[in-house]
């Protein structure tokens, strides 16, 4: 008996052993895969086009070892949400070739029921059976005027996904995978022709002249800029925690920002942190895509700094803005200076035009009209280093004839003024604000020239606050002031405290360049309108 147990003792010792480290090797194959994940090269639109897909196939590795890209292709995960119990992942293998030099390449990609043979079936080629479905490409001899795929995405979500990248169409049928995932992956493809590929070029290095510069070209009377702020998009359609079916927030929110854009056709969106939620996202590029798809349809200049919820360590903040930096019409640059608190620190200098077609070369950059500054509240405070950076610029960029608006996503401690004060708007969060950031540090807002401090992050409060400081010996005049404002929430994840019926907001500013003014007003989801319109400075 006790020799049967001492055998027993060693089976159950040794089954113990080796399920630690089964789970071991588990964990290590998820800590690769997203590892994997967070380092994505993230092409410009114009390294996109230079390429051409020439083939395609389906790599299958087991866990726990690593999956080796052939030479001169490309690994693209199809299942990076599997169960990690799943013996292996999926790898579409992307073969590229140079587009100048390419004979033959893909056209197109299908995904068709098995057993079932796309049209003209000669210039069809099987690629991969996944059971019910197999996936076909179909290739051409490259001319000029016919479309080819230059790349190809994998993106993941629920129904709402969407690609509105410029020149990439999206697939809306699912990849059918053997196993359960979390979230579907999609094929998204890049398609235009060479007499296309050089339009895009061209566009592309006149707009990069004007990012790299940080200058922005404006070229009617008045100069419009959006604010969106805590939109919270996820891989879902919205965790709203409801009981009567699921959740359309992330949709109503797309919607109210089409809208808006339609309504009111700025000339720049600035958005101010929160833009997806890390919490329930799983694949963060394609929250993204979802979240920007009405700005990229739009085609109107953009430029994002992070809020506190949108990713979770700095690895993935700078893929983040790797990401964002690649996309049409975004002023997002990836820093090269890691001296300043944050990623996500810009300033853009506004100029007037005469003509659309005027080249930077041309614009006396010296001298802007408007100064348009974004600071990363990172850790949910501003530092000195940043301050430090407004005072770099106002010593360059100093004019009493020129506006200045600041952005960023935590409030200030300042927001919450005491005593009686001036506002404009609803102001419902009184809380304590939990920030290590200095109070002094208004101050040297203010003595940097900046009219207006606009943030997001507290989605109950929509109204711009006059902080004002008095003369001591004349209690009635004013020594400086600023107006500090509320963008309000623009979307929602049923993460706020507010009810299904609450009303998404933004904020609008407007310069009048003739009439040196600048003002503001919010626009309302339920109303379809604009309302409260102040008055921030007068020059």
């Amino acid at each position: 008996m006790q020799l049967m147990r001492y055998f027993r003792s060693r089976k159950f010792v040794s089954a113990s052993i080796s399920l630690i480290v089964f789970v071991w090797i588990l964990s290590l194959t998820v800590a690769r895969e997203n590892s994997t994940i967070h380092h994505e090269i993230f092409p410009t639109m114009t390294d996109s086009i230079s390429k051409v897909v020439t083939g395609l196939s389906v790599k299958f590795c087991l866990k726990p070892f690593a999956c080796i890209a052939p030479a001169g292709a490309k690994l693209i995960p199809l299942d990076p949400h599997a169960s990690i119990f799943s013996p292996g992942r999926y790898f579409l293998v992307v073969n590229t070739s140079n587009f100048n030099d390419a004979q033959e390449a893909v056209t197109d990609v299908m995904l068709v029921p098995r057993g079932t043979v796309p049209d003209d079936s000669k210039k069809w080629h099987q690629s991969y059976s996944f059971g019910s479905k197999v996936l076909w490409y179909q290739t051409d001899v490259v001319t000029d005027e016919k479309k080819f795929v230059c790349d190809i995405d994998v993106l993941f979500g629920d129904k709402d996904m969407v690609d509105s990248r410029p020149y990439w169409q999206f697939q809306p049928e699912p990849v059918p995978l053997p196993w359960t995932t979390e979230v579907q992956g999609h094929f998204s493809l890049l398609k235009l022709s060479k007499l296309e590929q050089n339009s895009v070029v061209s566009e592309s290095d006149l707009f990069n002249q004007l990012k790299y510069g940080g200058i922005i070209l404006a070229h009617q009377p008045k100069f419009k800029i959006m604010q969106l702020s805590d939109l919270h998009f996820g891989q879902d359609t919205g965790a709203c925690n409801l009981k009567n079916g699921p959740c359309q927030s992330d949709s109503r929110t797309v919607a109210f920002i089409a809208n808006s854009i339609v309504a009111e056709q700025p000339n720049l969106i600035v958005i101010t942190g929160d833009m997806i939620d890390s919490k329930r996202t799983k694949h963060w590029k394609s929250a993204i895509l979802k979240a920007l798809a009405p700005v990229l349809h739009s085609k109107i200049p953009f430029v994002f700094t992070f809020g506190d919820s949108d990713v979770d360590t700095l690895s993935e903040k700078r893929s983040v803005v790797q990401f964002i930096s690649s996309l049409p019409n975004c002023y997002n640059v990836l820093p090269n200076l890691d001296n300043i608190h944050g990623l996500t620190n810009y300033n853009l200098r506004v100029h007037r035009s005469s003509s659309p077609q005027a080249p930077p070369t041309n614009i006396n950059t010296d001298h802007p009209d408007m100064l348009v500054s974004l600071l990363d509240s990172e850790r949910n405070k501003i530092d000195s280093t940043q301050i430090n950076l407004l005072y770099r610029m106002n010593t360059i960029y100093s004019s009493p004839t020129m506006f200045k608006l600041l952005f960023f996503h935590f409030p200030l401690p300042n927001f919450r003024p005491t005593g009686k004060f001036k506002l404009v708007g609803s102001y419902n969060e009184k809380h304590v604000l939990t920030t290590a950031t200095d109070n002094k540090f208004r101050d040297d807002i203010v003595d940097c020239g900046y009219h207006v401090v606009s943030v997001g992050h507290e989605h109950e409060n929509d109204a711009c606050v006059l902080n004002e400081k008095r003369d001591p010996n004349n209690p009635d005049r004013s020594l400086n002031e600023i107006w500090l404002c509320y963008n309000s929430v623009t979307g929602d994840s049923g993460l706020t405290a507010l009810d299904t019926s609450y009303d998404r907001k933004m904020r609008i500013f407007e310069t009048d360049f003739i009439k040196k003014t600048l003002i503001s007003w919010k626009r309302s989801e339920l109303m379809q309108a604009a309302f409260d319109h102040q008055m921030i400075r007068q020059l």
